[in-house]
């Protein structure tokens, strides 16, 4: 897997060679045994290809949607926050106008 544009996709797939043997050697017989052997290396490397792809086509979705997610989340916590601040002014300004009257009429 390799990082790029934010995004993890898949690096090149390590393929296993198998032995080649020379094939002046080999007997007919054994060529078919070669060539099964060979798809099936082959099926199976693209078995694996296939299911890292998808993988990491669903970590890219999840990284996205998780993204968006948590900067809505954030928007929504600046907002309560400069709530919060305004209500804790007034508050504060209130409490100050309270303790004036009450000194006001206490003398």
């Amino acid at each position: 897997m390799v990082l790029r544009g934010g995004l993890w996709v898949p690096a090149l797939p390590l393929i296993a060679v198998p032995s080649l043997t020379p094939l002046c050697t080999m007997e007919p017989s054994d060529y078919s045994s070669e060539i099964q052997e060979d798809w099936t290396n082959r099926e199976n490397s693209e078995t694996i290809c296939t299911s890292l792809k998808t993988v990491v086509e669903f970590l890219n979705r999840f990284h996205s949607s998780c993204r968006i997610r948590l900067a809505e989340m954030d928007n929504r916590l600046k907002t309560l926050e400069r709530k919060m601040d305004r209500l804790d002014a007034h508050t504060a300004y209130n409490v100050t106008i309270q303790e004036q009257i009450r000194r006001s009429t206490a003398t």
